[in-house]
């Protein structure tokens, strides 16, 4: 597989979309390039080898399955990679409502059902962590950074991205207009509004209170409005018997 020795990569729901836009800001306002939702090919062009940012290295399938994975893990050793985790019980609440109201295939089943789901839930997402944990020296060089950073400290995170990955020239000021052009409450207001976030025609609008939009609260910990406590204790159950990598079950 033919690959870009720059990766930024996440389990769905991560923040990876949120991070991706910062980044892009950023840019766009040092180089005074359009600001597009997707990665403009000017981007590409004015930034020698602009980080790929990925699901995984193969392929985003639904029935891909990372604990027997076929991925050829030497490719990463050409790479710098930007690894963005999140807290698994948000992650998968998150991830729950993505599937139920925007995929192409909508999940139909109720949120206790998704977490114990094979295919969508908690031990696909464990296998995931766990297996870049297991990976973690084969990169040239890795950062780990978590949806949590990004919340407590905003600029920072880009401020390390862009450092990173060798992204010159762009100004703490260029940062600071990303960072308030990219606070959550506006992303959400702008994604209503259908200004620069389209919205696919597979997403149902019917949702209750607006869970069908891509940048919903945002919250730490958010899942607490949304799990009861036996799904809770059966996540946790299954970090603690998987070992899950990166998050301590008392932290979480």
């Amino acid at each position: 597989m033919k690959t870009n020795r720059n990766l930024v990569i996440s389990y769905p729901k991560c923040g990876r979309t949120w991070l991706k836009l910062l980044v892009q800001k950023a840019i766009c306002e040092h180089t005074g390039i359009q600001f597009e939702r997707k990665i403009s090919k000017k981007i590409k062009e004015e930034i020698k080898d602009f980080p790929w940012f990925k699901h995984f290295l193969t392929t985003g399938d639904e029935d891909f399955n990372y604990k027997n994975d076929n991925t050829d893990w030497n490719l990463i050793k050409e790479c710098k990679v930007f690894l963005l985790i999140r807290n698994p019980l948000d992650v998968i609440v998150s991830y729950y409502f993505q599937q139920k109201y925007r995929a192409k295939s909508k999940y139909n089943y109720n949120i206790s059902d998704f977490i114990r789901d094979d295919l969508h839930g908690i031990r696909k997402l464990i296998e995931f962590y766990n297996t870049w944990y297991n990976h973690k020296n084969f990169p040239t060089e890795i950062m780990i950074t978590s949806y949590e950073d990004i919340h407590k400290d905003t600029f920072k995170i880009t401020r390390d991205f862009l450092d990173f990955f060798e992204i010159k020239n762009v100004s703490n000021d260029n940062i600071k207009t990303s960072v308030e052009f990219c606070l959550l409450k506006n992303l959400n207001k702008l994604e209503k509004q259908n200004v620069i976030f389209k919205q696919s025609r597979y997403v149902n609008k019917k949702a209750p209170n607006e869970e069908y939009l891509k940048f919903r609260k945002g919250k730490i910990k958010g899942y607490t409005e949304y799990l009861n406590e036996n799904d809770i204790q059966y996540i946790k159950n299954k970090m603690r018997k998987m070992n899950c990598a990166f998050y301590n079950i008392d932290e979480v």
